[in-house]
């Protein structure tokens, strides 16, 4: 027994250390001449041979032979053979026989191998007794290999019960056990595992946090203290690549570096720790762009394949890792050397992974990819029909509802249409179509990866007429709309679906511009609504009321407004972490256990929906509007709703006899609007009133901006307005008719309500908007419908009353004394329904709190507009911002009428122009039906002035019994008129930035 406990010795340093030479001397030396001097009868035989099965594995594992496997496996079933059921040391035993198969299949993917290890496993966990101390151990191997039948097989049941399996074994272990945090780690892998699978939120989550404690419980002295953070990072990894939050990939970085550290330079798992973080490099590379970051992983690659030897089983996983990165790095620098040497290193894994193993597929697809990249570059046939067999023996191989099958099949369809492109036959390109389709709508891949295929399904049709049809093309737009919500996805931070945005907004003018060439009018405009200002439309749609849903279903109402509640109250972090011991960290982990929250609140809330739309006569709850309930927004007047996209410009006008006109603008275009806007800007700046934002200067700031409405009346403005007195009958008496812009693109930040003709070279008669209807904006139709009235609502008829917050001298911005006369005078016309905040009482926490009990507001301040973070934009009072992220977590019962008087409140941001990112559409979201906003900095003398006509017609509608709910864009056409004749018609700077948005 001495040979053994020398053997034993040997081993376990081994492990600490990783020195070969202490491997070689257990199994040869000590453990085989123990096993050679132990009588077949002794009772020490079994114990020996378990020994020495322990230690071949252990060779095995660092010099991939498979002689020591085989050996380990007959030296090891010697052993169960050799011991009764009812010994000690017989489940203990079939554990190790079980782990040893396991190593057998991983290296050789035989399902004989996993099937055994099963099988002996769980016959070690049903001799082992409840209270055993083994009983912890025979469970998480039990768990570590159903997990990996699940990785090969996709069986939901193994993974399921794989779960089960670990959450008991860590159950059965006390923290203070040493074996605790392995047991942690095992059940954090497999939710991981689940979320790959099912992409449910909860299991990342619980993954993360369940490996973070097995960290906590490990000493930087444990050498499995570098496995654990190679786990946690690969998780974080899983979780950026899922919802592209960069601090997660950060955090993956900065585990694996720090397993590195703690690694000795000699530590056979010195390849393995390499190869993690060169994989996390390289995603950050993927999302940020850093040339350096794959550099260091191509760096990191070679030197983890280099340190690993030939006929290990992880070297043909680190030469594959290697070829994708050379692969990534060739996209950005173009560098042929390096795609040839992925192509290369690709074909050689190939060669040597039979068809069984589970990687085959996406080896498979990897090689495709890079001689689908070489045939971009090179033009070369062979490449492309090489990458097409490639990519064909992918998909083959991979099963149906498997994570991976989306990707295959999109990475499939852009080879055959790259062909297609070269050939012209008409089969590549049907097959593309439906390799396309079945990745977009397979519910098993990630959103962006559906919504990528669908994208590129839309573009090849519009590309080739010829060969698709309308039918076709429509088709794959309708998915690409149907995708948008769930990669804008509700349980994303306010932030991260902002940044999804600006590539969206192309997405929906491309369908809506197919749709529109199509003739399908009413698709165009419910797409449009659809695809446009989702964020807007997300936030308003926790705010729907729920009073059918609450008579005829009360329990799910409950539900349903609770998690509504509960989502539009995240995003605002405490500070308690601040006062820990390290506030950086406690203050990151509270970020992520609210950004945790929201997550899981969204998935809550999209069941809920789901559960509802069940129910008879729910089947469209909250379901995005069709026309025919768009249609009644047109209560006050024609909508316009003008689309811009490379191809044409239409106007879609809704006419409140529920009929849709398409007006073609030929003269009109994005890069028109774009270039006019910029010209705006200049013009702007050239006059001091936008000195934020260096722009370069134009000369005759007021001449640029004449010339740009006459623009917009002779080449947007006027065709429609011509149509619309065609359609129309005349207005009552001296009242003009009311329009409602709804514009998207670059056009969104142009004043249409001012086009027309100045100067002395305009012609006679009515040539302006203001002179033919009163105009009105609307980030979406959606937000003109009324909803019904709730009780309180019907029998309360008293005057509405009016807050007013003022904020002359806010520290560090310029003097606002014009605030203090816009007070007085609102007071004068409503001397018993005002109140006032102003100075050091309009306080951030004052103002939220006063706006819920006040029916109007005028907010005289100054306004920002964030161009880095729009969400940031705010209004300025006297202990700090007010931002828009902050005005969108509330929701105002009473809310009316709201008047900006502050600069930019409606400016939007150039890169969000199919969202209202402005001040203006954050008081529209909290409740107000109706907002008068700024497009850019106003004199404080001019404020007063509209002001005091503005609440003076308002009044005056009031007392002649037509109330001042609709009366709003009519009382503001009116004040503009009055500053017009003061400053001059053509003082465009003074009185256009006024416009109007909501009913």
């Amino acid at each position: 027994m001495c040979l053994t406990s020398l053997g034993l010795a040997l081993q376990f340093r081994f492990e600490c250390l990783g020195k070969l030479e202490d491997i070689e001397n257990a199994a040869i030396t000590v453990e085989l001449r123990a096993v050679e001097l132990a009588p077949d009868g002794h009772v020490d035989k079994a114990r020996c041979l378990n020994n020495l099965a322990n230690v071949l594995q252990r060779r095995f594992e660092r010099r991939g032979q498979l002689g020591d496997m085989e050996s380990a496996i007959l030296a090891q079933s010697r052993a169960v053979d050799l011991t009764s059921d009812g010994h000690v040391d017989k489940p203990g035993y079939l554990s190790n026989l079980g782990n040893i198969y396991l190593r057998e299949f991983i290296r050789l993917g035989k399902l004989d191998s996993i099937e055994d290890a099963i099988v002996v496993l769980r016959r070690a966990a049903d001799l082992t007794a409840e209270g055993h101390p083994n009983k912890p151990r025979c469970l998480t191997n039990l768990g570590n290999v159903l997990r990996r039948r699940f990785e090969r097989l996709g069986d939901m049941n193994d993974i399921e019960n794989a779960i089960v399996e670990q959450r008991h074994a860590v159950e059965l272990t006390p923290d203070p056990d040493r074996f605790k945090p392995g047991r942690l780690t095992n059940l954090a892998i497999a939710l991981q595992r689940r979320f790959e699978h099912l992409g449910e939120l909860e299991d990342i989550e619980d993954a993360i946090v369940v490996q973070r404690k097995a960290i906590d419980l490990t000493s930087d002295r444990n050498p499995e203290k570098p496995t654990f953070l190679c786990n946690l990072g690969n998780m974080l990894e899983g979780r950026f690549k899922q919802f592209g939050e960069v601090q997660d990939v950060e955090d993956s970085v900065t585990a694996k570096r720090r397993a590195l550290e703690l690694t000795p330079t000699d530590h056979p798992e010195i390849p393995t720790r390499l190869n993690n973080l060169g994989n996390a490099l390289e995603s950050r590379f993927q999302r940020l762009g850093r040339l350096e970051d794959i550099d260091e992983a191509i760096s990191i690659k070679c030197r983890a394949v280099e340190l690993t030897p030939d006929g290990h089983l992880a070297k043909l996983g680190r030469l594959n890792n290697l070829a994708h990165a050379f692969k990534n790095r060739f996209q950005r620098l173009r560098e042929i050397s390096d795609i040839d040497r992925a192509i290369k290193i690709q074909r050689s894994v190939l060669e040597s992974t039979p068809d069984i193993h589970p990687g085959k597929a996406s080896r498979l697809n990897n090689l495709g990819n890079a001689l689908q990249y070489r045939f971009e570059c090179a033009g070369e046939l062979d490449d492309i029909e090489n990458a097409i067999l490639s990519k064909r023996g992918a998909v083959k191989l991979t099963p149906d509802g498997h994570v991976d099958k989306p990707t295959h099949l999109t990475d499939l369809g852009e080879a055959l249409y790259a062909q297609f492109q070269q050939t012209s036959i008409a089969a590549d390109f049907e097959e593309a179509f439906h390799s396309f389709m079945l990745a977009a709508s397979d519910s098993s891949g990630s959103p962006s990866i559906r919504l990528r295929a669908a994208r590129a399904c839309a573009l090849m049709c519009s590309k080739v007429p010829g060969i698709a049809s309308q039918e076709m093309l429509l088709h794959a737009h309708e998915r690409v709309l149907l995708l948008i919500p769930q990669v804008v996805w509700l349980g994303h931070s306010l932030k991260r679906r902002y940044n999804e945005l600006p590539e969206i907004g192309e997405m929906v003018h491309t369908a809506a511009a197919a749709a529109i060439a199509a003739g399908e009018l009413t698709q165009a405009l419910e797409w449009l609504e659809e695809g446009r200002s989702v964020v807007w439309g997300q936030v308003l749609q926790l705010r729907t009321p729920m009073d059918d849903l609450r008579r005829y279903h009360p329990a799910i109402a409950i539900r349903l407004q609770r998690v509504s509640v509960a989502l539009e109250s995240t995003g605002r972090y405490t500070t308690a972490g601040l006062l820990r011991d390290d506030p950086q960290i406690h203050l990151r982990m509270s970020m992520e256990e609210e950004a945790r929250n929201r997550r899981l609140l969204a998935k809550e809330y999209e069941n809920l929906l789901t559960q509802v739309r069940e129910f008879d006569g729910f089947q469209s709850f909250l379901q995005p509007k069709r026309f025919s309930e768009l249609s009644s927004a047109t209560a006050n007047g024609p909508i316009v709703v003008i689309n811009m996209h490379e191809s044409r410009c239409d106007a879609l006008v809704l006419f409140q006899t529920g009929r849709i006109v398409n007006i073609p603008l030929p003269r009109f275009s994005s890069a028109l609007a774009a270039t006019m806007h910029s010209t705006l800007l200049s013009s702007l700046q050239s006059q001091g009133v936008r000195n934020r934002k260096p722009i370069q200067l134009a000369v005759g700031g007021v001449d640029h901006i004449g010339q740009i409405l006459n623009n917009l009346w002779t080449r947007v403005v006027y065709p429609v307005l011509e149509v619309i007195n065609e359609q129309t009958s005349c207005s009552e008496g001296d009242k003009l008719p009311h329009v409602t812009w709804c514009a998207t693109g670059p056009l969104a930040f142009l004043p249409l309500h001012a086009a027309g003709m100045y100067g002395s070279k305009a012609p006679a008669g009515k040539n302006k908007m203001f002179e033919y209807a009163v105009s009105s904006y609307t980030p979406t139709i959606s937000s003109l419908i009324s909803t019904p009235p709730n009780r309180s609502e019907l029998v309360d008829h008293t005057p509405p009353s009016i807050l007013v917050i003022s904020q002359s001298d806010a520290e560090g911005y310029s003097r606002l004394p014009g605030t203090k006369k816009e007070e007085r005078q609102i007071r004068n016309h409503f001397p018993d329904r005002t109140k006032s905040l102003t100075g050091a009482d309009a306080t951030i926490d004052t103002v939220l709190e006063a706006l819920n009990q006040h029916h109007w507001v005028h907010l005289a301040c100054h306004g920002i507009q964030d161009s880095s973070d729009p969400t940031k934009s705010a209004f300025v009072l006297c202990d700090g911002k007010l931002e828009l992220s902050q005005l969108m977590t509330k929701s105002m019962k009473l809310a009316e009428l709201a008047f900006l008087s502050a600069c930019e409140t409606a400016t939007g941001d150039e890169k969000l122009p199919e969202e209202a990112v402005h001040l203006t559409a954050g008081m529209l979201t909290i409740g107000f039906k109706s907002v008068v906003g700024t497009m850019w900095s106003i004199r404080d003398e001019d404020a007063p002035i509209v002001a005091d006509v503005f609440y003076s017609n308002l009044k005056a509608a009031e007392e002649e019994g037509n109330g001042s709910k609709l009366k709003v864009a009519y009382a503001l056409h009116e004040s503009m008129k009055y500053l017009r004749e003061n400053v001059g018609e053509e003082s465009f700077i003074r009185w256009v930035p006024f416009v109007h948005f909501g009913i």
